[in-house]
């Protein structure tokens, strides 16, 4: 999963545990921590988000970050930073949902937070749209390998391309 999806992803995940653990979030106590909720949050970011982002982040490092740097000149370190970043923005949004529910009390502030994490999780996206829709390294993607699609012989790939390119000149 691309970085620029899979953090604020995460972090509406995180949002949506807490808005669907408000309930127990009132119960427990401010050094509580939150106790099952918090947990179970950090479990599906241990288990969940974080092996399908380690996954595209070890074989497609450039295309999981768009293009945007160049894994081959960047530092070793940025793999296992961007992945312990994923890592934490699940339990990361559940304290930030228990963090807003705590202070305002109220449900409907949780669920425009939900909002707009969704809203920024498509907005990156669609940002990330045409990058998402080439593979290759950065280096073939800034001198424009790979960036034409000469397989629009099948329905599918002919959507994806148009969707991509803007173009509907350029097929049969």
């Amino acid at each position: 999963m691309p970085v620029l999806i899979a953090l604020p992803l995460g972090l509406c995940l995180g949002v949506a545990f807490a808005w669907l653990a408000r309930r127990e979030l009132r119960r427990v106590t401010s050094g509580d921590h939150a106790g099952v909720g918090l947990a179970i949050a950090t479990l599906f970011g241990l288990f969940v988000l974080s092996p399908v982002s380690a996954y595209f982040l070890a074989f497609e490092p450039d295309w999981c970050l768009a293009y945007l740097v160049d894994t081959a000149r960047a530092s070793p370190a940025l793999t296992p930073a961007l992945l312990l970043l994923e890592l934490a923005s699940v339990p990361g949004g559940f304290l930030l949902g228990r963090l807003l529910l705590e202070r305002s009390g109220d449900e409907t502030s949780l669920l425009r937070l939900l909002l707009a994490g969704v809203v920024l999780t498509l907005g990156a996206l669609m940002l990330g749209l045409r990058r998402f829709a080439v593979q290759g390294s950065y280096a073939q993607f800034h001198g424009d390998f790979g960036t034409t699609c000469a397989c629009t012989d099948r329905p599918l790939s002919t959507v994806l391309y148009c969707i991509t390119t803007k173009s509907h000149t350029n097929l049969r």
